[in-house]
């Protein structure tokens, strides 16, 4: 049956030695609901990793159809890595999903 949203808190998996587990929250979380809302630590730590595993997400939420936000905008070391990585200032579309701009929290 699926369900309409579910949070998933990714705080302890935005390494590479956690992503793993993330991923299998993630496809979890997609495999039974239409929405999916990620939650963020700002003082969780975080490497490119990390944020590939949310990037992948968002990509295999498009061709999916399903839905994916942040709880809450980037900020920390994740705002700190996005920037590092060039993703950030990025595309309208990259602010608006990292940094929640324009969004409904």
């Amino acid at each position: 049956m699926t369900q309409s949203l579910s949070y998933v808190p990714l705080s302890d998996a935005l390494t590479i030695a956690h992503v793993n587990a993330g991923r299998l929250a993630l496809l979890a979380a997609f495999d039974s609901n239409e929405n999916v809302v990620i939650e963020l630590d700002p003082a969780a730590n975080v490497d490119v990793a990390g944020v590939q595993l949310v990037e992948s997400a968002r990509l295999y939420a498009g061709i999916h159809g399903k839905g994916l936000t942040l709880a809450a905008p980037a900020q920390g070391r994740l705002l700190e890595v996005l920037q590092a990585c060039g993703i950030l200032p990025g595309s309208a579309e990259t602010r608006t999903f990292w940094l929640c701009e324009g969004a409904d929290l």
